[in-house]
């Protein structure tokens, strides 16, 4: 199954492409590492660096509106949780397409055909610059042909990459947890406490994979308008017939 026409590459693609994949593997690993750094240990480090005695005496929390918390903490973890998600979730998916499509250079049964492609987005669909509002963006990296593996691979892509209210929930909820979690190991609560709050913290993970269960069927059908008449609609797990 083909999300394009197969078009045959020429000797030289075939070689060349060899050498992008896999430096799009590289490249992306980074770019994986580097998200996952800045967006889960970055801020502990940051934080504990407050001092011996945990944030409960840091000078960014004595004198702190505590009833701004209320609102201001809901919103800080939406956004947190959504970017954090978003820079995961998205090169994870670049960084599975690029070994698949490694392997498959290597694969004399791929020789003939074109391996990748690019959707264009329309306006304001994807997440990206202010620009993206009007010029929308190409999805990269998306393999030609659909199997049930790369078909989970592009699924992960087009859920990152394309504003969606389940990503914006998960995002909720894992900001939620993280912040938390943040929050009472560097406080830092002892004794009893400890139980309590590792069990409050484990509730939005819970719901995450509550969401991710409950919405399964939903992920297959965010999809970029330029791949609207595809077969991909009407691939695994939403085959029609």
């Amino acid at each position: 199954m083909y999300l394009a026409s197969v078009v045959a590459p020429s000797a030289g693609a075939r070689v060349g492409r060899v050498f992008g994949y896999l430096g799009l593997v590289v490249l992306w690993a980074a770019i994986l590492a580097v998200g996952i750094f800045a967006t889960i240990l970055a801020l502990p480090g940051a934080l504990g660096a407050a001092g011996p005695e945990g944030l409960g005496d840091s000078q960014l929390f004595r004198h702190s509106d505590t009833w701004l918390a209320v609102f201001v903490l809901p919103l800080l973890a939406l956004i947190f949780g959504a970017i954090s998600v978003f820079v995961v979730t998205a090169s994870l998916g670049a960084l599975l397409a690029a070994a698949t499509l490694s392997v498959r250079s290597l694969n004399p049964a791929y020789a003939g055909e074109q391996l990748s492609l690019s959707i264009l987005t329309k306006d304001g669909e994807a997440v990206g610059p202010v620009s993206t509002a009007f010029t929308g963006v190409a999805l990269s990296l998306i393999p030609v042909r659909l199997t049930r593996w790369t078909k989970i691979i592009v699924m992960i892509q087009f859920n990152a990459w394309l504003i969606n209210g389940t990503l914006l929930l998960i995002g909720f909820l894992w900001g939620c947890t993280y912040l938390f979690t943040v929050g009472w190991m560097l406080w830092p609560v002892t004794g009893a406490g400890v139980i309590v709050c590792a069990v409050l913290s484990a509730l939005p993970l819970v719901g995450i994979v509550w969401v991710v269960w409950r919405r399964r069927a939903r992920f297959a059908e965010v999809v970029p308008t330029g791949a609207e008449n595809s077969v991909y609609l009407n691939s695994w797990p939403r085959r029609t017939r």
